[in-house]
């Protein structure tokens, strides 16, 4: 499951059609689309066995504040992300939101704290 918790689109005063997609390896888990007021998305890949995630948003700025994986259900307490502090790449940066702050374990959702990505706007050709 892939949880991304923007508190950007939480504090966000106009409504937008905000969407991206989930891959695990090559296989698009599915898309997940942003819903006024919710902060937080989950989505299951149906087993998906991959060494890697990505989230592909395209047409506009993306920032997370935190990208959580987790495998098969399990008893374990808490359970594993196993996104935590791995590498990370974005295609683009903007205002020093580097992707790492992805995976960094730190979901305050407030920009000064320096726990959100941000990419650049790249326009449309």
């Amino acid at each position: 499951q892939h949880f991304l918790d923007d508190q950007r689109f939480r504090n966000s005063q106009f409504l937008m059609s905000v969407c991206f997609q989930i891959y695990a390896g090559d296989v698009l888990c599915g898309t997940v689309s942003y819903s006024d007021g919710q902060s937080e998305f989950s989505l299951s890949c149906d087993g998906a066995v991959a060494g890697s995630v990505r989230i592909v948003h395209n047409y506009n700025y993306l920032t997370i504040c935190e990208v959580r994986v987790f495998g098969r259900p399990s008893t374990e307490e808490p359970l594993t992300n196993f996104a935590l502090d791995m590498p990370t790449y974005q295609t683009s940066m903007g205002w020093g939101g580097v992707s790492g702050r992805a995976v960094d374990g730190l979901s305050s959702g407030i920009w000064t704290k320096s726990t959100c990505t941000h990419s650049a706007l790249i326009p449309l050709l």
